[in-house]
């Protein structure tokens, strides 16, 4: 039997205000290299994508809904009958090939630095000293090179190619509802009820997402944990951590899903707060997943990397 998400999250907290200075320092750190990565991407020409408006008048009736290739660049328009505007977003080719060349050198780079990091947290959460040049630890070895890459490439771009693929019935429904040019009143209220839909379909293939990375998290923190295990032994016991808890892990990351709206509008900067406090509430929910299993054992149920540990963080094996 779980305690409260709210008792979970308390004891998380307490963890955590037991070394903050350091946490800080690290993030800090992990922060200033993202905002580097992305400043240098920017200087070298490598912009995502400008946005773009445009009225719909005689001049732009042309312009419909979907992906268009005007020359040397990529054009995303959706067309709004209704307030009578085209939105979308534009960029060139060099732009999108520099933007991912820089992006996956980056993330080549930094695979190694964020498992040493969730090395120290899950060290931190067992009550052990902690030293922050053990950060860079990972990079000592090219087997921990490759599992960390490989491990974090399927919890973070996994997880958003499977909420892509989610979420295409929504972007379907978008196209119907304004791929077309001229609309009666009729249309109009249809369209609007289409819109209503997508937008519900988009937000569960949002949802879908979300759970998709809440039940391939626990892999990272399995590899952080056991930096030795194989690959095999990661997903197997990673995925093993969750058994018998996967809806009420991803219903507990969910109710800190504000945490990351609260990041993004910040740019980033509460990630000093943010990432060491949802990872350490993270790790106590396992934790107690964990003994929900040994209580559970009579009837044959297996755990993760962290079979039957003790309640404390501290003799945590």
């Amino acid at each position: 039997m779980l305690p409260p998400f709210r008792q979970i999250k308390f004891e998380a907290k307490l963890i955590m205000m037991r070394s903050l200075p350091f946490w800080i320092k690290a993030t800090l750190l992990l922060i200033g290299l993202q905002f580097a990565m992305d400043i240098l991407v920017g200087q070298a020409g490598g912009a995502l994508a400008s946005p773009i408006l445009y009225p719909i008048d005689g001049s732009t009736n042309n312009l419909l809904t979907g992906f268009t290739r005007q020359s040397d660049r990529l054009l995303l328009l959706v067309r709004l009958e209704i307030p009578g505007i085209i939105v979308g977003a534009t960029a060139s080719l060099e732009a999108l090939r520099l933007f991912f060349l820089y992006g996956g050198l980056f993330f080549l780079l930094m695979a190694p630095f964020k498992m040493g990091l969730l090395e120290l947290l899950w060290r931190a959460f067992r009550g052990e000293e902690l030293r922050f040049s053990d950060i860079f630890r990972w990079y000592t070895k090219p087997a921990r090179i490759g599992k960390s890459v490989l491990v974090q490439f399927v919890v973070s771009a996994g997880s958003q190619i499977l909420a892509l693929i989610a979420m295409v019935p929504g972007y379907a429904l978008y196209y119907v509802a304004y791929s077309g040019r001229f609309i009666t009143a009729e249309e109009g209220l249809l369209l609007s009820a289409l819109s209503l839909v997508a937008i519900t379909v988009l937000f569960i293939g949002l949802l879908a997402g979300f759970f998709f990375y809440a039940i391939l998290a626990p892999l990272a923190y399995c590899l952080a944990a056991q930096p030795e295990y194989s690959l095999t032994l990661v997903f197997q016991k990673g995925f093993g951590s969750i058994k018998g808890y996967v809806k009420r892990f991803f219903y507990f990351r969910l109710s800190m899903f504000h945490w990351h709206i609260i990041s993004i509008l910040t740019l980033g900067i509460a990630e000093l707060y943010i990432f060491p406090y949802i990872t350490f509430a993270s790790l106590q929910f396992l934790q107690e997943a964990a003994i929900g299993r040994k209580e559970g054992a009579a009837q044959g149920e297996r755990g993760g990397w962290q079979d039957s540990p003790p309640r404390r963080p501290d003799q945590l094996q």
